[in-house]
């Protein structure tokens, strides 16, 4: 099974959103996170471990596992492609 970070990489890749806007979003809901400490996490280089985010990170994938199945239907290839790029 993939790691949190690689299935958050390849849900962004999917519904067409980057790390950026996703910080913001979190941010925007009151929760502190900037695009550098997202992008920290998903490359692995967080220097601790931010509970908090990834429940959040768990709860974001449920939010967004129907754009997700929409995609995969429309564009089996290209999802798996992308699944491959982030494994």
């Amino acid at each position: 099974m993939k790691s949190l970070a690689e299935r958050v990489c390849l849900r962004l890749r999917i519904i067409g959103m980057n790390k950026a806007e996703l910080a913001w979003q979190f941010d925007k809901e009151g929760m502190r996170c900037s695009r550098s400490m997202l992008s920290q996490y998903l490359n692995g280089k967080y220097p601790s471990r931010p509970v908090k985010l990834e429940e959040r990170l768990e709860r974001w994938l449920e939010e967004t596992e129907e754009q997700e199945a929409a995609f995969r239907q429309e564009k089996p290839q290209v999802a798996d492609k992308y699944a491959q790029q982030i494994a």
